[in-house]
């Protein structure tokens, strides 16, 4: 994980941050999916939490910014886990 923590760096500087409401409602739509068994927190992969915030926030207004800059990532780690740099 380090060499893909280093890979994400040399690519992306900073992420914009959320809004704490943004922050709250994801809080809560990860423990409604976490206890209805939707979800895994041992088990799913940086891509599948990568496309649930993607996902979740592409519905929210002022989140584009923020959503582009993970689309940037998780090609970031899509390549890296695919042997590509």
């Amino acid at each position: 994980m380090y060499t893909l923590h280093r890979k994400i760096h040399e690519k992306l500087h900073s992420i914009p941050v959320p809004k704490e409401t943004v922050c709250e409602a994801t809080v809560a739509e990860l423990e409604y999916l976490r206890a209805n068994g939707l979800i895994d927190c041992r088990h799913d992969s940086l891509e599948a939490r990568l496309d649930f915030l993607i996902a979740f926030w592409g519905e929210m207004e002022g989140m584009d910014a923020t959503v582009a800059v993970l689309r940037w990532q998780r090609q970031i780690v899509h390549k890296f886990y695919q042997g590509s740099s």
